[in-house]
């Protein structure tokens, strides 16, 4: 699955990062119209969310990034231009805040990065389990998915400690949880 999005390129990969934009925005919206809102850098061929990320901004949204400390996932503000630190994993990383990181129970969405999901907005992630552990608590943020259509499996049982998404948006349509 990683190997099939690195091979979308060009004016594919343009098209259908600008055709996220919108759908995301109104699944963010019809939760809340500003607070915090976590994204990811693009790593290894996904699906960029970096517009999406500008119109947030300028809508009054907080955008916080990931950052990996102690084994543990946190997530940090970034304004779009502050300097980004290097992560595990080969992943780029906000500079500790001077105000700390903000806490989960404080984000109102959550785009969470995928390798895969099925119709049911079941996710596989890239298997360490960040993500899951993050928001296991059922008093969790809107958590959505942005993949390409290429990213869709079967139907698949998901294990015990895999937390689904609510929303999976791709550039042709958004699933939401059954």
């Amino acid at each position: 699955m990683r190997e099939l999005r690195r091979h979308v390129t060009g004016p594919d990969r343009v098209s259908a990062e600008a055709g996220v934009v919108e759908p995301l925005l109104g699944a963010i919206g019809g939760r809340t119209t500003s607070g915090n809102i976590a994204l990811a850098f693009a790593l290894d061929g996904e699906l960029s969310t970096e517009q999406a990320a500008v119109r947030l901004r300028a809508l009054g949204f907080t955008t916080a990034y990931p950052a990996v400390t102690g084994g543990m996932m946190e997530f940090r503000r970034w304004d779009g231009a502050a300097p980004l630190a290097s992560g595990p994993f080969g992943t780029v990383e906000p500079r500790p805040d001077p105000h700390g990181p903000i806490p989960t129970s404080e984000l109102h969405a959550v785009i969470v990065p995928l390798v895969a999901f099925d119709s049911h907005c079941h996710r596989i992630g890239f298997g360490r389990g960040f993500y899951d552990r993050a928001f296991a608590n059922p008093d969790r943020p809107l958590l959505v998915g942005v993949a390409f259509d290429i990213q869709e499996l079967p139907e698949w049982e998901p294990e015990d400690w895999d937390v689904p998404l609510d929303v999976v948006i791709t550039p042709t349509r958004t699933l939401r949880r059954r």
